[in-house]
């Protein structure tokens, strides 16, 4: 980079992706609360909690739209995985605290009064887990075709020609 010239800085966002057909916020929050409300529910098919294995499985699903809904509420049009998330390792966070005896007071949180039907022994840690594989999936199976994708060589080339510009002019890749 010469002196006075600005410095390059160059945001990458989910748009390049999405062209390559790598699944948009909006389609992993879709993906997402289906593999937790519909097909898999969050509790492990063991029974847990005195519960019997189906009951478990209905338990964990029943909160997962229970906890999603409320989530929509609360967020409105900018709900996304990412609020499910943040609200799961909360309750987690909070569900560890009580489990090791160690009041909310602790940690400086108390739960409110609709956050406590979420800390359920398992539901948090295994909602939180489910959620993780449900994204990872999502990527990974548009991962896999990225490289076959028409556009893939001009994305490729793109960015390779932005790095080699940057680097000629001290910049970095």
């Amino acid at each position: 980079m010469t002196m006075g010239q600005p410095p390059l800085t160059v945001l990458v966002g989910a748009g390049g992706s999405i062209d390559l057909g790598v699944p948009s916020t909006s389609q992993l929050t879709t993906g997402v609360l289906d593999h937790l409300c519909d097909n898999w529910g969050c509790l492990a098919r063991v029974g847990g909690d005195g519960l019997n294995r189906d009951a478990a499985w209905d338990r964990g699903k029943e909160l997962a739209a229970r906890l999603s809904q409320r989530m929509r509420d609360y967020y409105g049009n900018r709900f996304n995985f990412e609020c499910l998330l943040n609200a799961l390792e909360l309750l987690e966070t909070m569900e560890d605290s009580h489990a090791r005896g160690k009041g909310a007071e602790s940690l400086l949180l108390e739960p409110c009064a609709w956050a406590r039907e979420f800390l359920d022994s398992s539901f948090p840690g295994s909602a939180a887990d489910q959620l993780h594989r449900a994204i990872h999936a999502a990527v990974t199976k548009a991962s896999g075709s990225i490289q076959s994708h028409p556009r893939w060589s001009a994305f490729k080339g793109f960015w390779r020609t932005l790095a080699d510009r940057s680097e000629s002019r001290g910049g970095h890749a």
